[in-house]
């Protein structure tokens, strides 16, 4: 089932869950295809098909994004241009690892006060990195996921979880679990039936 029509489906029953945005995408390496679309409960719009581009999405509803989201996309923007060649998919990878820690407070922010309305002034300055650290007991950023695909369909998934239990009083050790792997282009399934 293609991403954009999962979307469809889900906006069914979406208001049996809390608020969730949930970002589909499609590749087909042989067609030289890429579509991707999401979808929030946050509000009556449906399943939006996003253009060619950039797009990066945060906790904010997309169309009022924080701060956060926009400098992250500026950051991601310039990572990208300083890593052109594939070659260097290891640089490329831990810059992007570098934006996601990236822990710089984007405050004040007028979407984020009027998002949080009512929660304590120094609680929702946290909340204005795009690396949020756990140090407020319940709430933070524990995992990254880097997904790289090529060309030809192959990928590189590489996350970063914190060692539990997480101490950021103390050097946080992170576990890395990497996967590689081809997707299978639906375009060459025949089917015998």
């Amino acid at each position: 089932m293609e991403g954009v029509n999962y979307l469809q489906r889900l906006r069914r029953e979406a208001d049996m869950y809390n608020s969730f945005l949930l970002v589909t995408i499609d590749v087909k390496p042989m067609m030289g295809d890429v579509t991707a679309a999401y979808y929030t409960n946050d509000g009556d719009e449906g399943p939006v098909l996003l253009k060619k581009g950039v797009h990066v999405f945060g906790n904010s509803s997309p169309s009022h994004p924080w701060k956060k989201v926009n400098a992250a996309k500026q950051m991601f923007e310039e990572v990208v241009a300083g890593n052109p060649s594939s070659t260097q998919k290891e640089e490329l990878i831990a810059d992007i690892f570098q934006v996601l820690r990236n822990d710089t407070l984007h405050y004040p922010d007028e979407q984020l006060d009027k998002d949080t309305e009512g929660r304590p002034e120094e609680y929702v300055k946290q909340l204005s990195a795009i690396f949020i650290k756990p140090e407020m007991g319940f709430y933070g950023s524990r995992t990254h996921t880097v997904i790289l695909i090529d060309s030809n369909g192959h990928v590189d998934y590489v996350e970063k979880t914190m060692k539990e239990p997480i101490d950021v009083t103390t050097d946080i050790t992170w576990v890395t679990t990497r996967m590689q792997f081809t997707i299978q282009d639906s375009s060459r399934i025949v089917s015998h039936l």
